[in-house]
């Protein structure tokens, strides 16, 4: 592949681990077959507090992993990053938010009682 700028527009993007833990990502065009690198370290995984309860939401995988906490696993939770629109006093902000299973099922059967 040749690492030259590109004047195709079609291009797909695509995320290789490499050996030491760190991700390459890249826009390959897909008609050439150029593409762009650049890397990226992403910090160890971190437990997280679910929002609503507290509950600590810990990686379900090795804490040597390393990637953005949005891809990775959760042991009974989830785990996501939320981006606040025009209207919110939060404009423009993003936040990385947890939350448990549990409260997400409480949730979830109280919204169907009251249909």
């Amino acid at each position: 592949m040749n690492e030259t700028n590109c004047s195709c527009l079609n291009v797909k993007f695509i995320s290789v681990k490499n050996e030491n833990g760190s991700f390459t990502e890249k826009w390959v065009c897909v008609d050439c077959g150029c593409e762009f690198k650049k890397e990226i370290k992403f910090p160890k995984l971190e437990n997280q507090k679910c929002i609503v309860c507290g509950k600590i939401i810990l990686p379900y995988t090795d804490y040597e992993q390393r990637c953005k906490p949005e891809k990775a696993m959760w042991d009974s939770g989830l785990v996501g990053r939320i981006g606040a629109g025009y209207g919110s006093e939060h404009d423009t902000d993003t936040f990385l938010i947890a939350i448990c299973d549990d409260c997400i099922t409480s949730k979830l059967m109280e919204l169907e009682n009251e249909n």
